[in-house]
């Protein structure tokens, strides 16, 4: 039997693996667009500058990480901190589908399993670690259906953040308060 190959995919699956890299960049494409702005409410309205003194821009662990230790750390966030910590948590095990395929390339296929293998390189040190991720198109499709439900749940988050925070900042403005959350 011959190694597996990119050439031996069957060319009538093209529009099937097309739809579901499609899915997975939008999913992630939210995911992360939703983080970033959770991230910049709780950095400049909920004090997040104090817990660290830059803004996390880049690196999916950094701004987890940054989630997670704001939603420990952070009073005003005390009261949620249980369902941010899970929802950084669940990002972070989704990851994986994000790193390998949206970030690396499709590297082979195994004709006997249909198995898809997308291959990436991380940065470590001072040379690249080879990460690999194999799924049949069933398998990708569950994974793309998974992340465009996790994709609902941040941009839900994201949703319900700001506008507490909204309602406060009017709270604060509005005349006679005392300027206290």
């Amino acid at each position: 039997m011959d190694d597996p190959s990119i050439d031996d995919f069957p060319e009538e699956l093209m529009p099937a693996l097309y739809m579901v890299l499609g899915q997975l960049v939008i999913a992630w494409g939210n995911i992360e667009a939703s983080l970033n702005m959770a991230i910049s409410v709780t950095y400049h309205d909920a004090d997040g500058k104090s817990i660290e003194p830059d803004m996390p821009q880049t690196q999916l662990k950094r701004r987890l990480d940054f989630m997670r230790d704001c939603a420990k750390k952070l009073p005003i966030l005390a009261p949620q901190r249980g369902f941010i910590i899970g929802l950084m948590d669940k990002i972070s095990r989704h990851s994986g589908i994000r790193n390998s395929v949206l970030h690396g390339f499709f590297s082979n296929y195994d004709t006997g399993t249909g198995a898809l293998t997308f291959t990436s390189l991380k940065g470590k040190d001072d040379h690249h670690e080879v990460r690999e991720i194999s799924g049949t198109l069933p398998e990708l499709q569950r994974a793309a259906t998974q992340a465009l439900i996790l994709s609902e749940d941040v941009t839900a988050f994201m949703h319900a953040l700001s506008e507490a925070f909204r309602g406060m900042e009017d709270e604060i403005h509005q005349p006679g308060s005392k300027g206290t959350v």
